[in-house]
């Protein structure tokens, strides 16, 4: 009996961090969701541009996995190219194509990513090219409701 506690408190740290690593948690479902397209997409490509060993280079998605999906997609890229330096990658973003030897195929990608890689734009970026929209919607927000804007410093 003492050795079947012993054994039950070996195992309790191992619970105690799973429960821990496994609880639910904001973003949680985001990273799984980006890590398992990821490993889609890059044995795609892999089949596609019939690269050897594709199941080697899904494993690649942990490693390149970003919280951001351009750096993600990038890194992804950068993969792709490593696993074998010789052959060409052009990817046009503009006609949604990525090019490898003699095959291409089109991939999608969500409007405001596309614009944001086009124009070399993080999110501040972005919402800095909103700016006349977001002056006009305050001005107005001003008129409309001047009880809701803080005394302005005289």
């Amino acid at each position: 009996m003492t050795a079947l506690t012993e054994s039950q408190r070996a195992r309790r740290p191992l619970f105690e961090l799973l429960a821990v690593e496994l609880a639910p948690r904001d973003g949680r479902w985001a990273a799984v969701a980006r890590i398992a397209t990821g490993s889609a997409i890059t044995v795609a490509i892999a089949m596609v541009f019939q690269i050897p060993q594709p199941t080697y280079m899904a494993y690649i998605v942990f490693l390149i996995s970003k919280d951001e999906k351009n750096a993600t997609v990038t890194a992804g890229l950068g993969a792709l190219i490593a696993a074998d330096p010789e052959m060409s990658v052009t990817v046009d973003l503009e006609q949604q194509t990525i090019t490898r030897g003699n095959r291409s195929f089109a991939f999608a990608i969500d409007p405001v990513s596309r614009n944001q890689l086009l124009n070399g734009w993080d999110d501040v970026d972005l919402t800095d090219s909103h700016r006349n929209r977001i002056a006009a919607f305050e001005a107005k927000n001003r008129a409309r409701r001047p009880w809701a804007q803080p005394p302005r410093p005289r």
